[in-house]
């Protein structure tokens, strides 16, 4: 792990050689990978430039400044270097992974769907890329296609809670629900610190009609930090199903206050009051 005063002392050099020779492509595109890697994105970028400047084609350039347009959150720039970055080079199978992931930024999920797949093409065996690609296959709605790349990836790395995490998804929205519980369930074992799990086992045991046990999950979820809108908002649909209104409207408040424009809270509300009103307050 290189410290502050390490870095300090390699871009030293780094920039000492080149006020010594302003044209070695190597010391630039070196200074720029140490810039972005400290989070300076903007110096990075100017780096990058400049390495351009020396060399249009340089591939590991091209890309290195699409991750720095990626970190500033310019989406379209960093589209057009990791596309120029495979223009150069084609063979590089990370350069297709790091375009399907800024085109999914930009909401592109068929050329996304695209990219991964090429990404997986050249390198066959990478895990991060099949994954990439299994949740490209899901955002499509070629359900079957995903879970076949998640179980693949899970033969080889079967204590990865995320792909489990994954599957699961998948598996619900194929309407399979007993075997997403499974996913589920593993992925929370696996990492049963971490409340990203029990969201999804939740709205999973949810749609099961195990309303109770589903709240139990979620709340493990709040308990371990999750203060999102989607916790609360699964915790006022299954206290509505149980019957207790006054529960049910507290949690949809919460989702209105954390996400004010989320129609799901007001659309919650209104229900609670309108089964409240048909069936009378069955709450304790």
């Amino acid at each position: 792990m290189t410290t502050n005063g390490g870095s300090s002392e390699a871009e030293s050099q780094l920039r000492h050689a080149l006020a010594a020779d302003a044209a070695s492509l190597s010391a630039r595109y070196r200074l720029a990978g140490l810039l972005r890697s400290e989070g300076r994105l903007r110096e990075a970028v100017t780096e990058y430039q400049r390495c351009l400047a020396l060399d249009p084609s340089f591939a590991p350039a091209l890309s290195g400044l699409g991750r720095a347009y990626s970190g500033l959150k310019r989406v379209r720039d960093a589209v057009r270097a990791y596309s120029a970055a495979i223009d150069a080079d084609p063979s590089r199978a990370a350069y297709y992974f790091d375009l399907g992931c800024a085109l999914q930024k930009r909401g592109d999920e068929r050329g996304a769907l695209v990219a991964f797949q090429d990404a997986v093409t050249r390198d066959p065996n990478n895990i991060a890329y099949r994954q990439g690609l299994a949740l490209a296959l899901y955002k499509a709605g070629e359900l079957g296609r995903a879970q076949q790349e998640y179980e693949h990836c899970l033969s080889s790395t079967p204590d990865d809670a995320q792909l489990h995490l994954g599957l699961g998804i998948t598996l619900v929205g194929d309407h399979r629900y007993a075997r997403a519980l499974e996913s589920f369930e593993e992925a929370v074992r696996l990492r049963p610190a971490d409340p990203r799990g029990y969201v999804p086992l939740g709205a999973c045991l949810f749609k099961m009609g195990r309303y109770e046990t589903a709240i139990d999950a979620i709340n493990e979820a709040v308990r371990l930090g999750d203060r999102s809108g989607a916790a609360q908002g699964q915790l006022g649909a299954a206290w509505l199903k149980v019957g207790d209104h006054r529960r049910a409207m507290a949690h949809f408040w919460r989702v209105a206050v954390i996400s004010p424009l989320d129609g799901s809270a007001y659309r919650g509300m209104i229900a609670v009051l309108v089964d409240w009103t048909i069936g009378g307050s069955r709450s304790n």
